[in-house]
């Protein structure tokens, strides 16, 4: 697959033809977006988690959240398994579930190898 670069000639342009030129350029950019399926970019992970994208790579540079980076100052990239990775880690147990732990621990007899 190979992504295409565009660039946007402003000089000797009119205003609308620099409108026509940049409604093109997003609209191939959403489409490459569109080839590769499952994978989710900063922005989207923020929608997702309804949080800024600021908050996002706070997470990135705490190592809270996996993702998918070519080489330092590249685009980071994520799947969707490491959103729901970073969510489930952010799961409390409730009472009963932590009750029922402690018992079947103290219900469990200790196995010393046999």
């Amino acid at each position: 697959m190979e992504i295409k670069k565009q660039q946007l000639i402003i000089e000797n342009t009119t205003q609308q033809e620099l409108l026509m030129n940049l409604t093109k350029l997003i609209e191939d950019s959403r489409e490459q977006k569109k080839l590769i399926p499952n994978i989710l970019y900063i922005s989207d992970v923020a929608n997702q988690l309804k949080k800024s994208i600021t908050h996002v790579r706070r997470l990135i540079s705490k190592k809270r959240i996996k993702y998918l980076q070519e080489k330092k100052g590249a685009e980071i990239l994520f799947y969707q398994e490491f959103i729901d990775e970073y969510l489930d880690s952010l799961k409390t147990k409730s009472i009963e579930e932590i009750q029922r732990e402690v018992t079947e621990f103290v219900n469990k007899p200790l196995s010393h190898g046999n």
